[in-house]
């Protein structure tokens, strides 16, 4: 099995995401080294992977593209819709988390077809389990969090702020939609979806952890303190 064509996909989306990072370097640092994790990821045991177990790897590849166009889109900014991403790759890992822990599941949802009676979550279960350690709590909230505020058109997603002044001499309402100008503002929905994709990075580590090679292991243990060091100097920036 190859990842090639995979990857290959994701150009467009990488090359995009690049283009506008130019204003944020140091952040531009950390998705360059993000992504890296997550295209050598499967390099560790992709030959060797059960081929009964690869719906995992799907979920792991939903997350990884998540990961790109929610980052394309809040550079763009577009944050609600980010999170509509970001909580859905959240999600593909707590599915991913729900197949590695009960196998027998993996043919059931492949072999499901629309003409079958079980919901899609009454056939997964719960899927953020309050005892499981690799979701709870971080990526849970996060999942939390995305949904709420990416998922569903709330007031607060939708409209930013609303001018009703002229509703009665022009007949008119304003919005501005809820997208971020501020460059800080910005800056800080970037790094909270580096932090986000970081967390499900994580996640499957522990995954696929008896396939993983210390070198990897090592290269992640190092983005995570980087980038640790890092959000701890963003704490006066965005007290302002």
């Amino acid at each position: 099995m190859e990842f090639t064509d995979i990857w290959s996909l994701a150009d467009a989306e990488l090359n995009n995401v690049r283009a506008i990072l130019q204003k944020h370097p140091k952040e531009q640092e950390f998705i360059d080294r993000l992504i890296s994790l997550y295209k050598n990821l499967p390099d560790n045991f992709i030959k060797e992977y059960p081929r009964e177990r690869i719906p995992i790897l799907q979920m792991f590849w939903t997350s990884f593209r998540g990961f790109l166009i929610s980052t394309e889109m809040t550079l763009q900014g577009h944050i609600s819709e980010s999170y509509a991403i970001t909580s859905k790759s959240a999600e593909s890992l707590a599915i991913a988390q729900k197949f590695n822990l009960y196998p027998d599941k993996i043919e059931v949802w492949v072999r499901k077809n629309k003409d079958d009676s079980q919901t899609f979550r009454r056939l997964i279960g719960t899927l953020f389990p309050e005892n499981d350690p690799v979701l709870q709590p971080k990526v849970f909230n996060m999942y939390d969090l995305t949904s709420e505020y990416g998922r569903h058109p709330n007031f607060a997603t939708t409209a930013f702020y609303s001018n009703f002044e002229q509703i009665n001499t022009d007949n008119k309402v304003l919005f501005t939609f809820n997208d971020f100008e501020d460059e800080l503002n910005l800056k800080r929905a970037i790094n909270y979806n580096i932090f986000a994709y970081q967390s499900l990075l994580i996640g499957y580590s522990v995954i696929f952890k008896e396939f993983l090679k210390s070198e990897y292991k090592l290269t992640l243990d190092t983005f995570n303190t980087d980038f640790e060091k890092y959000k701890y100097t963003l704490r006066e920036e965005f007290s302002l």
